[in-house]
This record gives structure tokens, C-alpha cells and sequence, in this order.
């Protein structure tokens, strides 16, 4: 395959992933579960405002997000899942595949047919679906739960909460939430006190990203760094050029780790980055303070995208850890 080609696939997924907007107010109010007079009975609203209603909790669940996958396998019982994505299985971008493997189930095309033969009696669905798929789906009678793609940790937060009111498991996501929370608290404890918080600049492999209203940008405020391309102004969707790399100077590259073809391209596009003439006077190649960063947390969307943070603080500064 071609880098070219290559690229859009990876650009895809990392949209599909992170860069989507929220509007975390307009979801809490939504999503609040309502008890029927029923015993066990209830009912929730989507992103899109349909009403869903249970009489019991759902026991067939499909996930069409790793976000999802993510979730899920941390919230239920892996039998109550009878379908994940088709990436749960590959631990370049799935914090879970190793836990997938009790869930026989994948969704690889999102085609109709083959949902409807694995019989949900719930599926969710990130609101980047096409809306042609999730229409399909609503309109054979299945049950259809579309999120917004959260951003922030604070979304990620909400999100959960709300997947947890959808399949009957409020408990099970607060402490979900909980453990995401004093993580969080114990990273702030290690660096928080930083005087002189490091300049960082991320890469995939489109080059550099990481601008104002990403997943990215937050993650950095959790971690007590500047993220060099949001310090200087850059928006999430404007391009980051060499020459702004240059002008940012940071003090750490962060490098990508995902090998999506497993052919290696993941490591030549990284001698690159060292190599590049350009870069040469930058202090993070000057001083060789490269970092790598599981990408599989760093474009999580789920309570996993709390050890990105952690990982990012422990690796910036190791003297605190």
C-alpha cells in the first residue's frame, strides 16, 4: 500500500477516534435513566433524542466503537457481549485485546446482515456512523444507542456514565469513573507542584497534531505539560508545519507506536523525524528526548486514555515517578 493511501486510513480512524466535538451538558440531561413503575424497568435518551426503553437489562450487546470494546469489557460481564469491532483484537490502537478474547463476536463491515445475525438486543453506536447504517439498523426493530464521541476526560466521564445507564449498570460506571478519578489524583500528586512544566510536540503518522479542542491538548493539562502546537495557537483541524515545529522548539517529541500494516513503516517514519535536517536544532532531537507513547491510550476515548496521561507524566518527568 502506499504511504499516501496508508495515511487517509490512519487519518480516518484517528478522526473516527478523537477529533469529534461534544456538547457535555445537552448529554447529561439526555441520558439520565428514567424508572418505570415496572420492576427493573427503564428508560434512557440517546445523543440523537430517541427514547429506548428496557424492561430488563440488555444481554446481547453489540459495540460498533473500541471505544466501546473498551468500556464494555470493563463494565459487564463478557457474556452479556455477543459482538466488539473488528480492531478490539489488535493492541496497536485496543487498550483490550487481550480481554476481547472472551467476546466471540466481531463486527468488521457494520453491513445489516451480518449485525442482525449475531441477534442484539443492543447495539451502540458512535455518532460517526453514517447515518444511512444506523437508520437501516433502527428501522428493523433493533435497539440503537447513539453517543456523541466524547473529547476531554470530562466527556470520556459522561460517556461512561451514560453507557453504564444504557445497559442497567449505573454502579458498575460510577466506579469505572472512580478509579479513572484517583488516577488522576495520584499523577497530580507526582507533578503537579512542576514550576517549569516541558514543551512537548506529538507525531503520527501524518506528522505532527495535537491542537487546540483534542483529546491530546487534554491530556497534556492532566499531565502538567505544554502542548507545544495548542501554547502558540493552532487549532485542532490546521496543518503544523516544519517550520512551526521548528519556531515551538520542545523539549520532547512524542513518537508514534501503532504499526498498522505491521510492516515497519512505523519505525522508518521515526529515523525520519531524527534525521530530518530540519529538526536538528530543536532541543528535544538536540538532547535525544524522544518518547514513545502507546498510541492505543493516546487516541482513547475511553477511561484507558487516563494512562496515556500517566504515562505521558511519568515519561516527561521520571524524577517524580
Amino acid at each position: 500500500m502506499k504511504m499516501g493511501a496508508k495515511l487517509k486510513i490512519f487519518l480516518g480512524l484517528v478522526v473516527m477516534l478523537v477529533f469529534n466535538l461534544l456538547l457535555v451538558g445537552c448529554r447529561q440531561e439526555a441520558t439520565q435513566p428514567q424508572m418505570n413503575s415496572n420492576k427493573g424497568s427503564y428508560s434512557v435518551v440517546d445523543y440523537t433524542g430517541q427514547k429506548l426503553e428496557f424492561s430488563t437489562p440488555p444481554k446481547r450487546i453489540i459495540s460498533l466503537s473500541v471505544s466501546v470494546d473498551e468500556i464494555l469489557l470493563d463494565l459487564l460481564p463478557s457474556e452479556r457481549i455477543v459482538a466488539l469491532t473488528g480492531f478490539a483484537d489488535d493492541a496497536g490502537i485496543s487498550s483490550v485485546a487481550d480481554k476481547a478474547k472472551a467476546v466471540k463476536g466481531r463486527v468488521k463491515t457494520k453491513g445489516i446482515e451480518e449485525i442482525l445475525s449475531l441477534a442484539p438486543d443492543l447495539i451502540i453506536a458512535p455518532d460517526w456512523l453514517p447515518g444511512d447504517v444506523i437508520n437501516g439498523l433502527k428501522g428493523i426493530g433493533v435497539k440503537v444507542y447513539v453517543f456523541k464521541t466524547p473529547v476531554t476526560i470530562k466527556e470520556i466521564r459522561e460517556s461512561i456514565y451514560d453507557i453504564a445507564a444504557v445497559t442497567g449498570d449505573r454502579a458498575a460506571g460510577d466506579k469505572l469513573v472512580k478509579q479513572m478519578d484517583q488516577k488522576l489524583d495520584n499523577i497530580a500528586q507526582r507533578v503537579g507542584d512542576i514550576k517549569e512544566k516541558k514543551t512537548v510536540v506529538a507525531f503520527s503518522l501524518m506528522g505532527a497534531f495535537g491542537g487546540k479542542g483534542t483529546s491530546f491538548d487534554d491530556i497534556c493539562t492532566h499531565a502538567y505539560v505544554n502542548n507545544g502546537v495548542s501554547k502558540i495557537g493552532i487549532e485542532k483541524y490546521d496543518t503544523i508545519t516544519k517550520e512551526l515545529i521548528v519556531a515551538i522548539n520542545p523539549d520532547v517529541f512524542i513518537l508514534p507506536t501503532w504499526d498498522y500494516k505491521g510492516d515497519g513503516e512505523t519505525t522508518r517514519y521515526i529515523e525520519e523525524i531524527k534525521t530530518d535536517p530540519a529538526y536538528r536544532n530543536v532541543q528535544a532531537i538536540r538532547n535525544n528526548n524522544l518518547i514513545k507513547v502507546n498510541d492505543a491510550k493516546m487516541y482513547s476515548t475511553s477511561h484507558y486514555i487516563v494512562d496515556s496521561v500517566e504515562e505521558v507524566a511519568l515519561k516527561v518527568y521520571p524524577e517524580k515517578f
